[in-house]
């Protein structure tokens, strides 16, 4: 790993092994930086729409029937136990295991050139003197950053000074468990909205 990129991207999810691979594919030496080893669990965003779909040609080209486990044509939404909402109809939507759906798109960014660096989170960001500080001690700097880091984005604190707010934020629960655990059949994903009090 070098000390320096002309590109660092904060997060290793979608939208930043999305920006690693289009930048390395277009040239530029680029780095990106996750806390997690890869592959790694990752809460939510596992419903994927036919946008979605696009978008991954647009940036990745073929290979998008490998990254999803299910299609499926809508969703029901529930309160509680009460059914609010129901799509029906909707077109394809997809169904992925972000474990592995995640893990297939850093690959894909590695295979066009971006360095991965993984294990290792970002604690600091100084914007003044365009470095990144890691939590075991390295700098790196860059000339261009990205923050794909989430919604506690350390990047995005770094430009606002610390003042990002954390209204309407919620906290979100997914639970993985065998089909044949269920005391009834589910075609379609469902979701569960609620409040803790």
């Amino acid at each position: 790993m070098k000390n320096h990129y002309t590109a660092v991207i904060v997060g290793g999810g979608p939208a930043g092994s999305s920006a690693a691979h289009t930048l390395a594919k277009s040239g530029v030496d680029v780095c990106v930086v996750d806390r997690f080893l890869f592959p790694r669990p990752k809460l939510c965003g596992g419903l994927l729409t036919q946008r979605a779909k696009k978008n991954y040609a647009e940036i990745f080209g073929p290979g998008w029937d490998e990254l999803h486990e299910y299609r499926c044509a809508g969703a029901k939404f529930f309160d509680g136990e009460r059914l609010v909402n129901a799509i029906e109809n909707y077109g394809e939507l997809y169904v992925c295991d972000r474990y592995r759906f995640d893990a297939r798109l850093i690959d894909k960014a590695k295979s066009s050139g971006a360095e991965l660096l993984h294990g290792d989170r970002v604690t600091a960001v100084d914007t003044r003197n365009c470095v990144c500080k890691l939590r075991s001690g390295k700098e790196i700097a860059y000339r261009y950053l990205i923050g794909a880091d989430g919604v506690n984005s350390v990047v995005a604190n770094a430009i606002h000074n610390g003042k990002t707010s954390r209204n309407g934020k919620a906290f979100a629960l997914e639970v993985v468990f065998p089909v044949s655990d269920l005391s009834r059949k589910v075609a379609e994903p469902e979701i569960y909205l609620s409040s803790i009090e």
